[in-house]
């Protein structure tokens, strides 16, 4: 490969990489493709998504439901990604991550404001936690 075929490969790769990181981190919407942000306000002593995680030694973020959402039932099913093969638990809910870190726990909610804290252990003890509060009405 020439020299100029490199350096076009290499400037592609960075900016492919730029791209990734600005729709990681600021979402993306057009065009009929809606990205939400997966890393907002991240620094190596925090990473946040809906809540607060307050340790950075195990990543954790919940996709659904959102910080903030009304829901319609008083039963939900929390969804999320962590560590693989992590301990989740989700108010008073024990559960498992995937050996790709995803997660699926159902919670029992009640009628008006609800938090819904969620944490999760790996094998090695880091622990990350988070508060989401939703509001559950009867339609």
């Amino acid at each position: 490969m020439s020299n100029t075929r490199k350096g076009l490969v290499i400037i592609l790769v960075i900016g492919l990489l730029g791209l990734a990181y600005f729709v990681l981190t600021k979402g993306y919407s057009g065009n009929g493709i809606n990205i939400a942000p997966v890393l907002q306000n991240a620094t190596p002593s925090s990473i946040t998504t809906d809540g607060n995680i307050t340790s950075d030694k195990i990543p954790l973020t919940v996709v659904s439901p959102k910080d903030g959402d009304t829901l319609g039932s008083t039963n939900a099913t929390v969804k999320g990604k962590t560590a693989a093969n992590a301990e989740v638990f989700v108010n008073d809910q024990a559960g498992k991550a995937d050996v790709l870190g995803i997660f699926s726990i159902n919670v029992g909610l009640d009628e008006g404001e609800n938090q819904i804290e969620v944490s999760a252990n790996d094998s090695e003890g880091n622990v990350s936690q988070l508060v989401l509060s939703v509001t559950v009405v009867s339609f």
